[in-house]
């Protein structure tokens, strides 16, 4: 029986598009100094973010995955996108297909201080539940702590979500490095060193720092910002935007990428 002229259309045009997806990721890979084949979750995670920020749909997202999985099972490699960052990262950004994509404002410095003023406040639920004094201490240190991080480390939020303790490491002067990934060591400020200290209570290295997935770190951030007054639009992005823009202020020019102690 013949086959249907439609399907096999629709096939051929699948096919174009991996090629298409992968050509793309395998240009960045290289123009980044990364892996394309096999590629690691953490590389894939940068990669599905950078789509979506540049305006990629859930589902332009999804071909991606795709075509990534793909190159990677037929050379004989596990699939990145099983794991981890990626994992995550393919989770949030797929979400829905809503059209267009949510502007996300950066979370400057500015606003980092205003949240700071306000993130141990209790809060008061849509059933008009008050939280806790002693809550919302808690969750104000963990939200204030976190959103530092990430401005320092200039962080994904997939990459914030699959650090553990042991990533972190107190280094002269009380400040600090995280390890992101396969990507090095990014600075850490004391006073954000101090903060994670506060919050650690005990933990081991081997323990999640955030012990968050990435939508429930861009929800919390979204939530400390309205709490502040600061409206709509911040979300898991918006500590890594912020703090581009802060260096951008100073003339610092980043070129795309993040400065790591193996570029040192």
């Amino acid at each position: 029986m013949a086959e249907d002229g439609s399907a096999t259309s629709g096939r051929k045009r699948s096919g174009a598009s991996y090629v298409h997806e992968w050509n793309r990721f395998v240009a960045w890979s290289e123009a980044s100094g990364r892996r394309s084949l096999p590629a690691t979750p953490e590389d894939v995670a940068a990669y599905l973010e950078n789509r979506a920020e540049a305006g990629a749909k859930a589902s332009t997202i999804k071909v991606v995955a795709a075509a990534i999985a793909h190159n990677h099972r037929d050379a004989g490699f596990d699939v990145p996108l099983r794991h981890g960052a990626a994992r995550a990262a393919l989770d949030e950004l797929t979400q829905d297909d809503s059209p267009g994509p949510t502007r996300t404002l950066p979370l400057d410095l500015d606003c980092y201080l205003t949240i700071r003023k306000t993130a141990y406040e209790p809060r008061t639920s849509r059933g008009g539940h008050v939280e806790r004094v002693s809550n919302a201490r808690r969750r104000g240190a963990l939200d204030v702590a976190m959103i530092g991080l990430m401005r320092d480390a200039r962080m994904r939020v997939s990459e914030a979500a699959a650090l553990i303790w042991g990533d972190l490491e107190r280094v002269q002067g009380g400040t600090g490095r995280v390890r992101v990934g396969e990507s090095g060591y990014r600075a850490v400020s004391a006073d954000t060193m101090m903060l994670l200290s506060s919050v650690r209570r005990g933990a081991g290295d081997d323990e999640p720092l955030l012990g968050m997935r990435p939508n429930q770190i861009a929800i919390r951030i979204g939530a400390a910002a309205r709490q502040a007054g600061l409206g709509e639009g911040y979300s898991g992005d918006s500590p890594r935007l912020g703090m581009i823009r802060d260096l951008e202020s100073i003339g610092v020019l980043l070129l795309g990428r993040h400065v790591t102690e193996k570029e040192k």
